[in-house]
């Protein structure tokens, strides 16, 4: 497996919405994704957005946590709920327009 990241880099946003499609950019990206309603609620939507928007930071954070598993256990306990909290949030960050 390689370590070399082919994917847009992040941070990725979700930008702006129109009841019809979500827009996910990147810097210097006008748009990477489009996420369409479809079939599901507004809400879900909205989160389905964020959880694309969130996918560089939940690979940083995969990882970090690769990296970690060095580090004595109860160590890796503290380091690795900071991290896993941080990705958490991130993912559920309010969209913003």
């Amino acid at each position: 497996m390689s370590d070399t990241t082919t994917h847009t880099p992040g941070p990725w946003k979700v930008a702006s919405y129109s009841p019809a499609t979500i827009d996910i950019v990147a810097p210097g990206v006008s748009r990477i994704a489009a996420v369409p309603q479809m079939f599901v609620s507004r809400n879900q939507h909205i989160a389905n957005a964020r959880l694309i928007a969130a996918a560089p930071a939940m690979l940083e954070t995969l990882e970090a946590l690769r990296d970690a598993k060095r580090l004595s256990t109860q160590d890796f306990r503290r380091c690795a709920d900071r991290i896993l909290d941080a990705a958490i949030r991130n993912a559920r960050e309010d969209v913003t327009t």
